[in-house]
């Protein structure tokens, strides 16, 4: 009877007015790693996962909005049937937090490193008030956190939860398959869309790279899943973003002691790397490199 309930609310329940942009929406697309593991493309929000459990369905940073989640719904069902039972989030940006809304918290669990909980109701880059402040947020919650690391079982698979560091924010996970050696990283490593730290949620490039060194070193991982580009990339992949990033911190360190401004520097890149610019500029003005 618990598992028709969480089929019916996933099923029915959500059919209301469509709230992303519609123009540029891309279907949401299943790639099967394994029997027990799939990352989720497309939809509003960024990449997903699922694993099928023996005891239950694991879900990393669930689609965003109601058309994208009733679609990754649709096709779970016709996958297995298992009900949900955990939530995990990578770090607390709104692409990553916002659909644990559509999950019902008397039924899963959610769960996040402690400094992504306490970033959600941090401030917005803007000074604004983060949504999450509202009453309404509350039972969406991660209920459980972890410092460096834990564990989950699963029948005789594992799922490892590890922190290595600041990164794009103050409290990225990575959620590692050791079975799959499939690495989920949420934005610590961010292809196709606009590189950068959040320095408002503690986040910093430099620890970013060192973060992701870190990373590689500890785990066996062959496949890596990032939040934002539509395929799984390889260790080389990401070997060649670090490399790229520290090129690029110490160019912008050459130009800032030869006495360039911001601007200058900022016109030797593109629109979708400005941002990143920005950060390590800072970083190294302010004395936040720690080099």
């Amino acid at each position: 009877m618990k598992h028709l309930k969480i089929l019916i609310y996933f099923i029915i329940i959500l059919p209301g007015s469509l709230t992303a942009r519609e123009n540029d929406y891309i279907p949401v697309r299943f790639e099967k790693i394994s029997e027990s593991l799939y990352v989720i493309f497309g939809g509003h929000g960024a990449n997903s996962g699922l694993f099928i459990g023996e005891n239950g369905l694991i879900v990393i940073d669930p689609k965003m909005n109601q058309r994208a989640i009733n679609e990754f719904f649709e096709k779970t069902a016709l996958i297995t049937k298992i009900p949900f039972r955990y939530i995990i989030n990578t770090h607390s940006d709104p692409d990553h937090i916002l659909g644990n809304r559509f999950f019902p918290p008397e039924y899963v669990t959610y769960i996040a490193h402690e400094n992504c909980r306490r970033e959600f109701t941090e401030p917005n880059w803007d000074g604004s008030q983060s949504e999450w402040k509202s009453p309404e947020y509350a039972p969406y919650f991660p209920t459980v956190t972890f410092r460096d690391k834990l564990d989950i079982y699963s029948g005789g698979k594992k799922i490892e939860l590890r922190y290595f560091g600041i990164g794009h924010t103050s409290g990225d996970a990575v959620i590692y398959f050791p079975d799959e050696k499939t690495a989920f990283l949420g934005d610590q490593l961010v292809l196709g869309h606009k590189p950068g730290a959040h320095p408002y949620k503690g986040g910093n490039t430099f620890e970013n790279v060192r973060t992701l060194e870190r990373m590689l070193s500890a785990l066996d991982a062959e496949k890596f899943v990032n939040g934002h580009v539509s395929e799984v990339l390889d260790r080389d992949t990401v070997r060649d973003y670090i490399a790229d990033m520290r090129r690029i911190q110490s160019n912008i360190r050459a130009k800032i002691t030869m006495g360039y401004t911001l601007i200058e520097i900022r016109n030797d890149y593109s629109d979708r790397m400005k941002m990143f610019v920005d950060n390590v500029y800072r970083e190294i003005t302010e004395k936040r490199d720690h080099n």
